[in-house]
């Protein structure tokens, strides 16, 4: 298996890193989004920063959804991959041996989690 497992537009990876590692984004858990704490998955802060301010629609528990769907990663050129490299909505970190939204709901910090997807990202 490749160790790349994101695939998404160079502009977006760029800006989706560095909005990680800012400081200016509160992270919070099980969500995209947080309107409560106005707090962020790491999922959540990639459909910020590539809607420009926004986080996808309500999923159909009346909350905000737990991961992008994947007409939204299509939409936005982004492909993520599980192992064994099938195609998901949340990908699979190899340098820390876990997917994006379980790293970042047991606490892992938005820069440690930028380092792990930076590894792993295939940018075009």
């Amino acid at each position: 298996m490749t160790d790349k497992t994101i695939r998404i537009p160079k502009k977006l990876l760029a800006k989706w890193l560095k909005a990680l590692r800012s400081g200016e984004y509160k992270q919070a858990k099980g969500r995209l989004y947080r309107p409560e704490i106005c707090g962020f998955c790491c999922l959540g802060v990639l459909q910020h920063v590539a809607s420009g301010g926004s986080v996808e629609a309500y999923g159909d528990d009346g909350g905000y959804m737990k991961l992008p769907s994947r007409g939204w990663l299509k939409e936005n050129g982004i492909q993520f991959l599980s192992v064994p490299g099938s195609i998901c909505g949340d990908p699979f970190l190899p340098t820390i041996g876990r997917r994006a939204s379980s790293a970042n709901d047991s606490g892992m910090k938005f820069k440690c989690l930028a380092d792990a997807i930076e590894a792993c990202a295939e940018g075009y």
